[in-house]
């Protein structure tokens, strides 16, 4: 790898950070501030941070894997979407990296980069489980 690839990945990195942590502010304090319906009341939540998982999709309703993305028009579930968008940050910077360094033929730091998405992949692929 040359210097000019840890560059983009890092400006990549800042940029995709960047814009996560702004979307996150934002869906966060949409949630707080009303302007978006909640799911779950805000009300309810100290009673139910002190109940097991199984307790609190019972009484909340909240859906597993990846059904929470039907929610996305609620303020909390925007805010889970924000956070998974600031977790996609990592995956994107690779994705860049293993064609910059697949389109320059460095095929093994190319592979590697491509194994690390792979393992990305099955890691998320978990949650629709």
């Amino acid at each position: 790898m040359e210097l000019r690839d840890e560059q983009a990945y890092g400006r990549f990195l800042q940029w995709g950070t960047t814009i996560g942590l702004v979307l996150l502010a934002l869906s966060f304090a949409a949630y707080l501030a009303g302007i978006l319906p909640s799911y779950t009341p805000p009300s309810a939540l100290p009673e139910l941070w002190q109940v097991p998982v199984s307790r609190y999709l019972e009484v909340t309703g909240s859906p597993t894997g990846w059904r929470w993305l039907s929610l996305l028009h609620n303020g909390d579930y925007l805010t889970v979407g924000a956070i998974t968008l600031l977790s996609l940050v990592t995956p994107l910077c690779y994705l860049q990296l293993a064609l910059s360094l697949a389109a320059r033929r460095r095929t093994v730091f190319a592979l590697m980069a491509a194994l690390q998405l792979v393992i990305f992949a099955a890691a998320a692929a978990l949650g629709f489980f």
